[in-house]
């Protein structure tokens, strides 16, 4: 019976539903005895990603599984024969209860704007998740604004394997001043969170 699976909510908005995605692909692809409830937030039923596919997982799924979708562009005309709720207007609590009932005994995943995980974090909160219930998180990027760092004047740096020395100095990273001078460094990006 689905009552006697690990129980997990997927709660996403925007490109956040990315991550979820892969979490269900997952549980779909290994047939991973889960209840899920599958939630995403969207402006509007043609912004919903991977519609077509959560159809299909759904329909490969059946009990075990949930969709719902809140549209925040107002009232708007769908298909009926989508699997799932459509909610209209910014999730809330009382929303979220309509949505999942049972959350205080699922674990939940969360990924999407701060704004909207910062309402999905508190709602889980008010509802003390259950001794094997967890309130998981992702964001893309971060939260925050770097703290601007003192000017860190002129520097040299030598790199032994081609012998040369790179100078800079201000706000010229040592990965453009390597550039510069013609070394060649492997780097993931050029923003400086890494």
């Amino acid at each position: 019976a689905v009552g006697e699976f690990p129980k997990l909510l997927l709660v996403s908005a925007g490109s956040g539903v990315t991550p979820m995605m892969s979490i269900l692909r997952y549980i779909a692809d290994t047939d991973l005895p889960r209840d899920i409830v599958f939630h995403h937030c969207a402006r509007t039923v043609s912004d919903i990603p991977f519609l077509d596919e959560l159809q299909l997982l759904g329909r490969q799924l059946g009990g075990r599984l949930r969709l719902s979708w809140n549209l925040t562009g107002g009232t708007q005309p769908f298909d009926a024969s989508l699997h799932g709720v459509i909610h209209s207007g910014r999730i809330n609590a009382a929303m979220m209860m309509d949505i999942c009932p049972d959350l205080a005994e699922r674990s939940a995943y969360c990924c999407g704007p701060a704004g909207f995980r910062s309402v999905i974090r508190e709602i889980c909160a008010a509802h003390q998740l259950g001794p094997a219930g967890a309130y998981l998180e992702e964001s893309f990027g971060s939260d925050f604004q770097a703290e601007q760092l003192p000017a860190i004047g002129e520097y040299s740096v030598d790199f032994l394997r081609s012998g040369k020395v790179v100078r800079g100095s201000g706000t010229t990273t040592l990965l453009a001043a390597a550039r510069q001078a013609g070394i060649e460094v492997q780097s993931d990006c050029e923003a400086g969170i890494c």
